[in-house]
């Protein structure tokens, strides 16, 4: 990081930036730069008497002195944060600076707008569009001709066909996509244009294959070239450029901390918009890096518009980041006395940084669907702490440990109970195939339980919490549990209330996620050693830190103009093109922050329905572990109102650690001792210990912090997507907002936050150079249908020219458009039964690869290395050059040499590994069949009930039309070519009669002229 002294001017700073690293990729396998400063950073607080740490004794203003570097942007943007440990007046006056900056480029901004388009070095800048087209447009339209520079196929690998598409199949899902179907967005951009089922088709196969670009290395970003090198024939670059476009965007490629440069030129004068992002949380750093990366991308659209792309500033009240992220580290030694500093010096670290927030982070399904983890674990590459599955053990009120097999059955069956309950809310799914009902038989069937009857024990219920209490009487009638088994059913519903984001009578089918039950499945979990703040600060620093000013909080937001001038409590004041306002949920309740125009009554109407959670956490941590090991949750059954859930922090932390939850309600004095008190007689009375005291004890009082008042917020469960429309909606086009609680999947949760920035800064992007242009028609279109066109073309060219073959032709010009509309309504209908297979079934099962049967080639798979060290080895001692190297034909050949050399007994575990694939290739293939019957059968019962509901349904009116007016110009056909008939029988008549007429004349004739 750069320092930055009192008497550094920012502005400069502003212009110069700091200079990089010699190799910017360096970060992105290393992880970043330094986090030296990260422990001091984090030992800001003062501790209570007794070893108890309250979070409302830290004083936000203390933080400032520990912080040994500033926040700040490094880079094109360059270094406008500094620490304010001074007096005040030198932050004022730097801030003053800052924002005088910011006056002056907006000045000039007005400057040129008046002038109109200026020119740069001689070069007049491309004119001002009031709307952005997409990626194709913007790289313009050689991409699609003949001459492209963009070779197809350049981005696919050379892979088998078949592993390339499940790669890509397994990247959308990994990306929180359908790999078969559009997503709402989607369908929302492209449903008119990707009516065609072919397009349709070749959009998802183009969509996913980005996604693959993406997953395969997510520490680079994905470029446009690269994303049209995804595609097999150059006419379909238009419907990747529109997929680019949407996952960019969207922010499902190309987030976190990304290296991507940028092309300004230095000496450029041309204007600038300011960004100002109001909140450092996971909301605030995520939105402001998201921005980031979008104006590098978008470089050229803010170029083409004669402007740079917008600067960034981001204001903190407090003086850390992170908000409700928040890890701070103990001394351990400093509690003990001289004579326990001497036993225990050497088994216990000197400092222990704790998490005054969550301490693990799930990955639902899968830790590849996390884009937090992709963050943590690719991009920054933290050390963090893995935990595949999660470990539960319970003790009854004996102390006594209940059966792990009760314990495993009951999490099994809660957890397809929660399946079950949401699957409720698509009725569609369940008036077609009632999957969620067999789903939950089977897995009953694999616990070993059978219903006995033909009446299904669970209901429909608006509430989850009479649907548990309904679902277990109906449950336990016809399965008779045990009384352990009972007791572990009420521990999971008390587990359930105590990490809930809402209270259980509130949440309904379709409400939005606030469900976290992370047992009965293998549901990974992921923590970061050194605290959850480390995981804010890297993405705020890395790969160049951002431009963020502490201690301002905010206090008015005045929108003028398209301008929003922002004023904080310091008496500063700045003006800003637009704003995100990334505050807590109450802070626009009680009208901490003022609004002009005020914020609408809808508005209000949807914040008062947010839940704000007054959730303490308190951490022990202690000398020894008189737990069971390897146990990362256990709880006690006990008849006691208060039901205490313990996790293991151990492995987090350090030292032996413990961590409990505990509820507060809403105006409830509760003394923190007395909290205390109950946990550790709770754990005397599980474990039978006397003296159990901790070296330390950590509790969180959310709701005395001047800054964040409660411990998290999340939207109602109540709440319709309409609420949720509302609290994302923008005030005008300047103030934006985003929050954890403005999640729609994972409310109230770090990725929600991280998700509703990614969002915010979308829209900001979306007002700045408009939304993603759709065409009207799609240049795949003249590929697609040409044929058809041009066989019509050419068949009604071979047409004879008769009048009647032209009355046919019109005669029928009605049917065949019928036609053609049923055709497209069928393909539709066929197309919609093929994706709900797959949604409902998954994915075809594929048939096991052959396995090799010539152990040779096993050996030259696993040998390889080996055999290339030796011959590297001989060719440096034949050569004498020590840095030559072997080449590939020469490392065959050593390999050969080296096959041959062995002996049967030498082969045999090559040989033994052919017998054991050759087995293990027989019991899959047989799988297969079974999963492959089963998988048909299914499949067959679908389209089945498919095409009878579709048969049900009316024809489109369209359709409809054409089919009566095709059969009204059938029967005119019919009664014309009849007339047609009649007339041509009446003149053959007519011609006899005057053939009998003439000879008749003629005989007369013949007679009168004798």
């Amino acid at each position: 990081m750069m320092e930055l002294s009192p008497k550094d001017d920012i502005t400069n700073v502003l212009n110069n930036g700091s200079p990089q690293s010699a190799d910017p990729s360096l970060w992105a396998i290393f992880g970043q730069n330094s986090m030296e400063d990260s422990n001091e950073r984090r030992n800001i607080g003062s501790e209570a008497d007794n070893g108890i740490f309250d979070l409302s004794q830290l004083n936000e203003h203390q933080l400032a002195s520990s912080v040994p570097n500033p926040i700040g942007l490094s880079g094109h943007d360059g270094l406008i944060a500094k620490n304010f440990e001074e007096a005040d007046t030198s932050g004022k006056q730097e801030a003053s600076m800052l924002n005088q900056h910011m006056l002056n480029t907006e000045a000039a901004q007005k400057g040129l707008d008046a002038k109109g388009r200026q020119s740069v070095n001689g070069i007049r800048k491309g004119k001002r569009v009031s709307a952005t087209a997409n990626s194709l447009e913007r790289n313009g339209t050689q991409f699609v001709s003949n001459e492209a520079p963009i070779a197809v196929k350049s981005s696919i690998p050379a892979l088998p066909r078949t592993t390339y598409e499940r790669l890509c199949y397994e990247s959308a899902i990994a990306s929180g996509l359908s790999p078969n179907s559009l997503s709402d967005e989607e369908v929302e951009l492209l449903s008119e244009i990707l009516d065609n089922p072919n397009w349709l088709s070749l959009y998802l196969k183009i969509r996913n294959g980005i996604c693959y670009l993406w997953h395969r290395n997510p520490t680079l970003f994905v470029s446009f070239n690269e994303a049209l090198g995804i595609v097999r024939d150059k006419m379909a670059f238009p419907l990747a450029s529109l997929a680019f476009e949407f996952l960019t965007r969207n922010g499902y490629i190309n987030y976190g901390s990304l290296n991507i440069s940028q092309n300004v030129q230095p000496g450029e004068t041309l204007p600038r918009k300011t960004i100002a992002v109001v909140g450092a949380g996971m909301a605030g750093v995520s939105c402001a890096r998201q921005l980031a990366n979008l104006f590098a991308q978008y470089e050229q659209d803010f170029t083409t518009r004669g402007e740079q792309p917008p600067q960034l500033i981001v204001y903190e009240a407090s003086s850390r980041l992170g908000g409700h992220v928040f890890s701070h580290e103990i001394s351990l030694i400093e509690s003990l006395s001289e004579e326990e500093q001497v036993g225990l010096q050497m088994d216990i670290p000197q400092a222990c940084t704790v998490n005054l927030s969550s301490d693990f982070l799930y990955g639902f399904p899968f830790l590849e669907n996390d884009p937090l983890h992709i963050i943590v674990s690719q991009q920054l590459s933290l050390d963090e702490v893995l935990r595949q599955t999660q470990n539960v053990a319970l003790y009854d009120s004996d102390a006594c440990r209940i059966d792990q097999r009760y314990i495993d059955r009951i999490l099994m069956l809660f957890r397809s109970l929660l399946d079950y309950f949401f699957s409720m809310k698509n009725d569609q799914l369940l008036n077609i195939v009632s999957s969620p009902k067999q789903k939950f038989i089977g897995a009953l069937q694999s616990l070993d339980w059978h219903l006995v009857g033909d009446i299904f024990p669970l209901s429909t219920q608006d509430s989850l919490k009479i649907f548990l209490e309904d679902s277990f009487r109906n449950l336990n009638h016809s399965l008779h549990f045990s009384i352990p088994e009972t007791r572990v059913f009420e521990w999971c519903v008390e587990y359930l209330k105590q990490t809930s984001y809402a209270p259980l009578e509130s949440i309904k089918p379709t409400s939005f996620n606030s469900i976290n039950f992370p047992f009965g499945e293998d549901v990974p979990s992921y923590a970061i050693k050194n605290g959850m703040s480390t995981l804010i600060e890297a993405l705020a620093t890395t790969p160049s830190p951002l431009p963020i000013l502490f201690d301002h909080t905010i206090q008015s937001v005045d929108v003028d103009d398209q301008k929003v001038q922002l004023s904080f409590t310091n008496e500063e004041s700045v003006t800003v093109d637009k704003v995100v306002m990334c505050l807590p949920i109450d802070k626009y309740r009680n009208s901490t922050v003022s609004f002009r125009p005020a914020i609408s009554e809808n508005k209000i109407n949807a914040l008062n329905k947010c839940y704000m959670l007054n959730r303490k956490k308190i951490v022990f941590l202690f000398n020894k572990q008189f737990w069971e090991l390897n146990r990362s949750i256990f709880g006690s059954l006990t008849s006691s109102k208060k039901n205490y859930i313990f996790n293991d922090c151990s492995d987090i932390y350090g030292l032996p650690s413990l961590s409990v939850y505990v509820d507060i309600p809403a105006h409830q004095q509760v003394v923190d001792r007395d909290i205390v008190h109950d946990i550790l007689a709770e754990l005397r009375s599980i474990f039978k210990v006397e003296n159990l005291q901790p070296l330390r004890t950590v509790i969180t009082n959310w709701e005395n912090n001047a800054f964040l008042n409660h411990s998290s917020y999340t939207i109602s469960p109540d709440s319709s997507l309409e609420d949720y429309s509302i609290l994302r909606e923008s005030m005008g086009d300047t103030v934006y907002f985003a929050s954890e609680a403005l999640s729609k999947d994972h409310p109230g949760t770090l990725r929600g936050a991280f998700q509703s920035g990614l969002l915010a800064a979308k829209d900001i992007l979306s007002s700045l150079i408009g939304d993603v242009a759709v065409p009207s028609t799609l240049i795949v279109e003249e590929k697609l249908e040409g044929s058809e066109s041009s066989r019509k073309r050419s068949a009604g060219q071979t047409y004879d020219t008769r009048r009647k073959d032209n009355d046919d032709d019109k005669a029928l010009s009605y049917y065949h458009d019928y036609l053609r509309l049923r055709k497209q309504r069928l393909e539709k209908e066929e197309q919609e039964c093929e994706l709900l297979i797959a949604e409902l079934l998954g994915t075809r099962p594929t048939a096991p690869a052959r396995p090799s049967a010539n152990p040779y080639l096993i050996y030259q798979k696993t040998q390889w290395h080996v055999c290339r060290a030796l011959a590297d080895q001989e060719k440096q001692r034949s050569t004498g050059d020590p840095e030559v190297r072997a080449t590939k034909n020469e490392i065959r050949a050593k390999l050969g040499k080296t096959w041959r050399a062995l002996d049967d007994l030498g082969k045999q575990p090559w040989v033994d590994e052919v017998t054991a694939r050759r087995a293990n290739y027989s019991s899959r293939l047989e799988e297969y069949q079974r999963q492959i019957n089963g998988y048909n059968v299914r499949a067959a019962q679908i389209r089945d009930e498919h095409l009878r509901k579709c048969e049900s349904q009316p024809l489109p009116e369209e359709e409809a039309r054409l089919k009566i007016l095709s059969q009204e110009e059938d029967e005119r056909a019919q009664k014309r070519r009849l007339l047609e008939n009649t007339a041509l029988n009446d003149s053959d008549e007519e011609y006899r009669d005057d053939m009998d007429y003439e000879e008749q004349f003629d005989d007369n004739f013949s007679d009168t002229f004798t």
